[in-house]
């Protein structure tokens, strides 16, 4: 029995296989390699795993499905969702399962998501969900009525989510629209009197900061580590950490920036600046650049490079992307003086804690539905 239930529902839920409550069209998929999509662009989601990986000009499913990951190490890290509603037109690899619930799919598709699949990973060197361990996974399934309701319920839930995460995204183009009127110059702020600021200046990166690069880690890594290496994918995924060392070789300071100076073929990390947040934490390696300025301050000169499209310009998209210390020293940095600097970075800043308050509300309506979903599913 669930731990919350709705009034008016009464009686176990039914013991039943995944196989039994819903119908596998898995074999109706059609994996596309990356150059015959590239041919085929267009409208409709092309679906992989975990979720929408590009768009192409046909589809193969016209309807309300429920795609299951069936490998990859989201089954164990779960770091995106593995299972996830599509309606509408769509074409899916073979890396997703493919069902249809006899009952509502909304409510599968949740009760699937609730799921550890940890302990069904039939995968050796990835983890994998073959379809007939799926198809055994044993569920504990309601009347359709106290499925729909339970339905409704979460869609109510996500419609709030929706709603906050559309909030964050309008702060976002507001930042994004108001950054680049600001570097563009068409705004320009005031001094405390009213009056005008001088005009911005324009040198290279090499007159305005001090660059130093960072060195090779060939021992001491271990995951519990003190100090944490920055390289290109540490950077390019938001934090995640795949690499440790007990030595600081190329120390990083509160307000230094790190910057990528090599990356993968279509990585789109070089170039990508990180600010650090904290001293003592931080250790370069031989693959990311610090940038430290007196004249420009930390959090201006990190909007200014981050991404900047003089950056950009050498990744030619084949072959490894490796920026020389020369090129970094001669990217153009236009600024204004340190008071107009600190205008534009309070009132920027005063837009990210905007933005991070409603993250912040996002990850709590999302704890807090998942918490709910332990009550209503069994």
């Amino acid at each position: 029995m669930p731990r919350l239930r709705f009034p008016g529902f009464k009686g176990e839920w039914e013991e039943k296989r995944l196989g039994e409550v819903a119908e596998f069209f898995d074999e109706k998929r059609i994996p596309l390699k990356q150059a015959d999509r590239k041919k085929r662009t267009g409208k409709y989601p092309y679906y992989g795993a975990s979720g929408v990986i590009d768009h192409i000009n046909d589809y193969i499913f016209d309807g309300e499905y429920v795609l299951l990951g069936e490998d990859g190490a989201n089954i164990v890290d779960r770091s995106s969702k593995l299972a996830f509603l599509v309606n509408g037109k769509f074409w899916v690899n073979n890396h997703a399962h493919v069902l249809q619930s006899y009952g509502s799919n909304y409510f599968l598709s949740e009760y699937l998501e609730s799921l550890n699949f940890e302990k069904f990973n039939t995968g050796t060197a990835q983890p994998k969900l073959n379809a007939s361990v799926c198809k055994a996974i044993k569920l504990l399934i309601p009347t359709l009525p106290e499925q729909q309701k339970i339905a409704d319920f979460l869609t109510s839930i996500d419609k709030w989510i929706n709603n906050l995460k559309a909030q964050k995204e309008k702060l976002e183009a507001y930042k994004k629209g108001m950054m680049q009127k600001i570097f563009s110059q068409k705004i320009r702020f005031k001094d405390d009197y009213g009056d005008d600021f001088p005009e911005w200046e324009e040198k290279r990166l090499g007159e305005i900061a001090e660059f130093w690069n960072g060195k090779a880690h060939e021992q001491d890594i271990s995951e519990n580590g003190k100090y944490i290496v920055v390289n290109s994918k540490f950077i390019s995924t938001n934090g995640r950490v795949k690499k440790h060392s007990n030595k600081q070789i190329s120390p990083l300071k509160k307000d230094d920036i790190a910057i990528v100076m090599s990356d993968i073929p279509k990585g789109r990390a070089i170039g990508k600046c990180y600010l650090v947040d904290s001293d003592g934490r931080y250790t370069l390696n031989q693959r990311i650049g610090g940038i430290k300025s007196e004249s420009v301050l930390s959090n201006f000169l990190f909007r200014i490079l981050s991404r900047n499209k003089y950056f950009l310009k050498f990744d030619n998209g084949v072959s490894q992307t490796n920026l020389r210390n020369s090129e970094i020293l001669k990217c153009p940095v236009t600024f204004p003086c340190l008071s107009e600097q600190q205008k534009i970075a309070d009132f920027l800043t005063s837009i990210d804690n905007l933005i991070e308050a409603e993250q912040n509300k996002i990850a709590k309506a999302e704890k807090w539905k998942r918490g709910v979903m332990q009550g209503v599913f069994v």
